[in-house]
């Protein structure tokens, strides 16, 4: 197996050089990478994006293709966009501090949920995480301040298992603006790539909640 086969398995480069050499990607393809602290998307007919090392990348296939980013540090998203955000999945106290900074001030750097929100996607790994037994969401009040003891509630399914519910119930005044999580469910992983379908249920939060992550342990 090649070394771009093995980084396009794993959703991962290290470097910015390596992601620029990259020429075996398909569209829609999404690969995180560490240096730039960025997750990016593959774009075959991307001409209209202009190179900058940054947002934007070139790719080992040249022509138009593009990698583009999507999420943290240098995301090129606009709200007209943010619904196709992913869900990303860390090893418990794995997210790195430095970036929920980003993502508090940045409408464009996490996924919103309304109530009845679904989302079925898939989850790209910071790390190899094998066989996790439970999870937790984090999460940002992305809408207005929390009560004290307002609820806000999420059911997950993996692999397309049976619905868990997810809780989470506000502590005294929550601040939008605020990166939150919830408590750790028990949830049957497996072993093989995740598929999550996330949806937010029914609770006495009525404003948006922006979803950044999926935490196991």
């Amino acid at each position: 197996m090649s070394q771009n086969q093995r980084q396009l398995r794993n959703y991962e480069v290290d470097t910015l050089a390596n992601l620029k050499t990259i020429d075996n990607a398909s569209e829609t393809t999404r690969i995180w990478c560490a240096e730039q602290k960025t997750l990016y998307v593959y774009i075959v007919a991307g001409s209209g994006y202009t190179a900058n090392d940054k947002e934007v990348c070139i790719t080992g296939a040249g022509g138009d293709t593009r990698w583009v980013g999507i999420s943290g540090i240098y995301s090129y998203l606009t709200d007209m966009i943010n619904e196709i955000l992913p869900i990303e999945i860390f090893e418990d106290g794995a997210v790195p501090p430095s970036e929920l900074a980003v993502y508090a001030t940045t409408h464009h750097k996490y996924r919103d949920f309304t109530v009845n929100d679904l989302v079925d996607t898939p989850v790209y790994k910071r790390s190899d995480v094998i066989n996790p037994a439970q999870a937790k969401v984090i999460m940002i009040i992305s809408g207005a301040d929390t009560a004290n003891e307002e609820t806000i509630n999420f059911e997950i399914s993996i692999n397309g298992g049976g619905a868990v519910s997810i809780p989470y119930e506000s502590d005294g005044v929550v601040s939008t603006g605020t990166v939150t999580k919830t408590a750790f469910v028990s949830v049957a992983f497996g072993t093989t790539d995740y598929n999550i379908e996330l949806k937010r249920v029914a609770g006495t939060y009525a404003g948006e909640i922006g979803v950044i992550a999926i935490e196991v342990g």
